[in-house]
């Protein structure tokens, strides 16, 4: 239950982000986990600016400082404003990215410079910050020019301290020692909470790949139309069929099955028809099959059944009456009845064969057995007719 709570407000944060995304973005779910992790990232960073004024207005500072404190808050949230904007219509993570860098970048270089500079401003940690916000907000080649940009700042301010500028001083002692003790917290707050929505956001991504990798999975195996396994797919599970029934000392029966008259719908009500004929077959053999047998679709009218571990011919006999009498049963098709019957033909493992092909083979034959009669099964090996429904 926990967890399905934690699931539905990640869930309800998602749809919340959703609204600053544009709908060319979200068809893609590579740029719209991209999109989550910017606008994430730019919705922090506007709450520390409105954390920030809050903060500076309960302090007691100086006229200076306090103006200098409130531009660089409010230019800042301009800032990271106007990169949602332009990510909203421009449609561009980039370019919202490198503005909402830019943004960070400004803020911590005016505050070093406001503070003391390189030796005495105690802001001069949140450099740490910026690189962690560079690469998923600017991305891998913007987030290097960033990189060096920063390191190129840092020793430009370094160099500067050495030759005796020291910056501006606008804070009395007792903010930098505030300033000083809170930062540590600020530090820990911006760069868990980035690191929380990009790993959150990027299990989601990984969440759709799995679910992309399974359904191409599933569209590569099985027939598009009925949603059976296709040829391929049936010939490895055939195999795998035999390899375990030959262990085990099973019997298996494979069963191939033929429609009836299914030509003549074609030709007469069009191929919409014979496509909802062909669809509904296939529900019917999955509901009328156990779950631990398979069913396929190997042609265009021809299915082929793997029933695992049959014990008597009885058993047999009672599945395939039930499953030809399913599949008479008449289907509508926009208020007209069509009716189809199937023949089937069954070659039992190992009885028969203990060669998958052979097997094929065999069952193959007995279908063209029986389609003589319509309506009804044979065996391989005796061919008896079952009674016709």
């Amino acid at each position: 239950m926990k967890l399905y709570r934690q699931g539905q407000r990640f869930a309800f944060a998602l749809a919340a982000l959703d609204w600053f995304v544009p709908l060319s973005v979200r068809t893609d779910k590579a740029q719209r986990t991209r999109a989550y992790i910017v606008i994430g990232i730019i919705l922090i960073n506007l709450a520390i600016c409105a954390l920030s004024g809050m903060a500076l207005w309960a302090t007691n500072l100086s006229p200076q400082a306090m103006v200098a404190g409130t531009a660089i808050t409010v230019i800042s949230a301009v800032f990271y404003v106007t990169a949602l904007v332009i990510f909203r219509w421009r449609h561009s993570y980039l370019l919202a990215g490198n503005i909402a860098v830019a943004a960070v970048y400004c803020a911590v270089l005016a505050g070093v410079l406001l503070t003391g500079g390189y030796n005495v401003s105690p802001i001069m940690p949140l450099w740490i910050v910026v690189p962690v916000f560079v690469f998923p907000l600017a991305g891998p080649r913007s987030g290097m020019v960033w990189a060096i940009a920063i390191f190129l700042t840092m020793i430009a301010l370094l160099v500067s301290h050495l030759a005796g500028f020291n910056a501006w001083q606008l804070s009395d002692q007792e903010t930098l020692d505030v300033i000083e003790r809170v930062l540590p917290v600020v530090l820990c707050f911006m760069v868990v909470t980035a690191l929380i929505i990009y790993e959150r956001v990027n299990e989601k991504l990984n969440q759709w790949l799995q679910e992309e990798r399974q359904r191409f999975a599933f569209k590569a195996s099985h027939d598009s139309l009925t949603d059976l396994p296709n040829r391929e797919e049936f010939y490895a599970r055939l195999d795998t069929a035999v390899r375990e029934s030959s262990q085990k000392r099973l019997q298996m029966a494979l069963v191939y099955i033929d429609l009836d008259g299914f030509k003549p719908i074609n030709d007469t009500h069009g191929h919409y028809a014979g496509d909802k004929v062909l669809k509904i077959t296939g529900q019917r053999l999955r509901e009328v099959l156990r779950h631990t047998d398979v069913a396929a679709r190997i042609g265009g009218d021809e299915f082929a059944l793997i029933l695992h571990g049959v014990q008597k011919r009885s058993d047999i006999d009672l599945a395939l009456n039930k499953l030809l009498y399913t599949l008479s049963i008449p289907i509508d098709i926009e208020g007209r009845e069509v009716k189809v019957h199937a023949s089937a033909g069954v070659a039992i493992f190992p009885q028969d064969s203990r060669d998958m092909l052979v097997l094929c083979r065999l069952a193959d034959d007995a279908m063209y057995k029986a389609k003589v009669e319509k309506n009804t099964f044979r065996y391989h090996s005796v061919f008896r007719a079952a009674e016709p429904v």
